[in-house]
């Protein structure tokens, strides 16, 4: 888009399909946790990179194009924001995930057709640490 800065911006987190890295970064770092699979798994390198002493940014002037996500989605993002949250919260902050995640979340994606029986297959695997496969 013609308004966004052409400049790079530093940010907490990339969200993303499309990564830039510094060799030494990633030397240093190591790659996408495979844990994750798809979902998380930029927010957790990040975390990781800062903890390195590393510094995130986007380009917000760049244009990316991705397909359509598939079924697996919701089953992803739910179980691995549980994963990333039992990873760097603290105890507090776990406290305000487990209502936000039960009183919101759930609630919230069910309305917007996910089953509820997938959520909670998701919520069961991202607390107990399992993996019910990949899609």
């Amino acid at each position: 888009p013609a308004a966004a800065p052409a400049e790079p911006v530093l940010v907490d987190c990339v969200i993303g399909n499309c990564f830039v890295l510094r060799t030494s970064a990633l030397d240093k770092i190591g790659l996408l946790d495979e844990k994750f699979f798809a979902y998380y798994e930029e927010a957790d390198w990040c975390r990781r990179a800062q903890q390195a002493e590393y510094a995130c940014a986007i380009v917000p002037s760049a244009i990316i194009t991705h397909a359509k996500a598939g079924s697996w989605r919701t089953y992803l993002i739910t179980r691995n924001m549980i994963w990333f949250q039992k990873r760097y919260a603290n105890l507090a902050q776990l406290i305000f995930f487990w209502w936000y995640f039960w009183f919101y979340f759930i609630i919230e994606r069910w309305r917007k057709g996910s089953t509820l029986s997938d959520l909670l297959r998701a919520a069961r695997d991202g607390w107990l640490n399992r993996n019910s496969g990949k899609p």
